[in-house]
């Protein structure tokens, strides 16, 4: 054999060893890839990502990109043991791509495996100390450990690294509405608490309050320390604080919004979507739950959201195409008609509202549907029957606010003082942070001339809001009634101020002034 061709033959055969052995490695790392789990009963969108990811990640068994985001289609669809296992094989194959440990410490939270968290985070902060949340997030994961002196550590750490919640390089879709040091501060008071540091706790609490004063979390907090310390005055004003801010929302996560840009899982969408705030981030909230409603349009859940999520944004005419869709998917769905109703009272349209609101209490006694049929009464002009049925939701529920108030301001029209202001103060019992309900308490007083009494409310009105307009136009009333008219004009300007248009303050305002001019 000549020399050439036994060179080629050699060369062949190297060749093929070395796609023998490519090709024995994929299918070891095919092999680690988690198999495909009982996907039985789920939407078929589902299915078909997961299916589709499978397949990529089985084509590029050994690129952790391409395993990485295998994990990320079973975490967003919310198969957390397979995403684990996917987010493992990433990391071994990438083990500088901090986003894979990232992910499998969040799966790892999600099944309530503090330990493992903690370690996946530790790795991660001693790479990206400049990452806040991940310093957060090993926090929660040591205290849930009762490892208090490290959750502190971390705690501390998250308060002095970047001021953004974001993940290094990247963005969330949602706005930051309370700073990363805030949340880290929560904590901090936490582990004081778990070590009987309570003056510490207290004094953590009331500089998170300082800088982030609508954290309701801090204000509930503090309002228990304050309890434990006999403050009980201090006690209440936060609790009531608390009560009329949002509940406990975790901090924006960039990572976690590209999960839910990948999901098809309607739970986690809708999940994520009740996490954004209405006002800040109504646009990204819509888009989660239009996301939800396009790979599940059939799940009454998700079209009933929808319909809910529009009617919050005060669109009315859009949300009863929603409930309406709902009610043909669930027949005589109570809460569907309700909702009906409203709709159609904010559109004005009270026969139709009417009708909707009593075809849903045939169904069953319903305190929040007595209620707005006795408001859509009141706007046709037939009080006694709303007066009725006001009765009749706290009937039903002697604890709602609503009904009381609306009662209450009825039967002030009517003359009945004594029973409006059982009513009034009732609401005031179970609402202490609502500002109009101190303001409406204040005025049925000040119409029974009972200036003091009338003043305080207003008072406190204007301590749990500052900008609440009637309370100051009220208050300049009750303060011109007694003499005390610079101090009256300052009220009334102030609810000028705010309210430009209001008729009250200015009317007042014009009569204070002429009765202080020399004759």
């Amino acid at each position: 054999m000549k020399p050439w061709l036994i060179a080629i033959v050699v060369l062949a055969a190297v060749a093929s060893v070395g796609i023998g052995l490519r090709a024995r490695t994929r299918a070891v790392a095919a092999a680690r890839l988690p198999r495909m789990p009982d996907v039985a009963g789920q939407p078929p969108a589902v299915v078909r990502h997961l299916v589709d990811a499978d397949r990529l990640a089985r084509r590029s068994p050994t690129s952790a990109g391409a395993v990485g985001a295998l994990g990320i289609a079973y975490h967003a669809d919310l198969f957390y043991a397979p995403a684990a296992q996917a987010y493992r094989v990433a990391v071994d194959l990438d083990p500088d791509e901090w986003r894979w440990a990232y992910y499998l410490a969040l799966v790892h939270l999600e099944r309530g495996e503090a330990v493992q968290a903690a370690d996946r985070l530790r790795a991660i902060v001693t790479t990206k100390p400049d990452f806040p949340l991940a310093w957060l997030q090993l926090g929660d994961a040591e205290f849930k450990q009762a490892r208090y002196e490290q959750a502190g550590d971390a705690y501390v750490h998250a308060a002095r690294s970047s001021a953004s919640s974001a993940a290094p390089g990247i963005s969330s879709a949602r706005r930051e509405t309370l700073p990363i040091a805030a949340y880290a501060g929560l904590g901090r008071a936490r582990v004081a608490l778990q070590q009987r540091q309570t003056d510490v706790a207290r004094q953590t609490l009331e500089q998170v309050i300082a800088s982030a004063p609508s954290f309701g979390a801090a204000h509930r907090l503090l309002s228990d320390v304050y309890r434990g310390v006999d403050r009980a005055h201090d006690a209440a004003l936060h609790l009531a604080r608390a009560a009329a801010l949002p509940a406990y929302s975790a901090p924006p996560d960039a990572m976690v919004d590209a999960l839910a840009r990948e999901s098809r899982s309607s739970v986690f969408l809708l999940k994520q979507a009740s996490a954004a705030d209405l006002v800040r981030d109504g646009a990204w909230r819509e888009y989660l739950v239009r996301r939800a409603l396009e790979f599940n349009e059939r799940n009454p859940d998700v079209v009933y959201e929808m319909g809910a999520l529009l009617q919050q944004q005060k669109r009315p005419a859009d949300a009863l195409t929603y409930f309406t869709r709902h009610l043909d998917m669930v027949r005589d769905d109570q809460q569907t008609l309700v909702q009906i109703g409203k709709c159609y009272t904010d559109l004005g349209r009270f026969a139709e509202a009417e009708v909707a609101l009593r075809r849903a209490l045939a169904l069953s006694d319903d305190a929040v549907g007595f209620y707005n049929l006795g408001y859509v009464l009141e706007q046709l002009g037939r009080p006694a029957e709303a007066e009725r049925q006001y009765e009749r939701a706290l009937e039903v529920n002697p604890g709602l606010a609503s009904a009381h108030n609306n009662l209450g301001t009825a039967l002030a029209r009517q003359g009945r003082f004594a029973e409006a202001i059982a009513h009034l103060t009732e609401v005031v019992r179970l609402e202490p942070a609502s500002a109009g309900a101190h303001n409406n308490l204040g005025g049925v007083f000040l119409q029974q001339r009972q200036v003091d009494v009338a003043s305080r409310h207003f008072r406190a009105a204007l301590e749990l809001d500052p900008g609440h307009a009637d309370a100051h136009a009220n208050l300049g009333a009750a303060l011109a009634q007694q003499g005390q008219f610079d101090e009256a004009i300052r009220h009334f300007d102030e609810a000028l101020r705010i309210d430009p248009h209001h008729a009250a303050a200015s009317a007042n305002r014009e009569a204070v002034s002429r009765a202080e001019r020399p004759r």
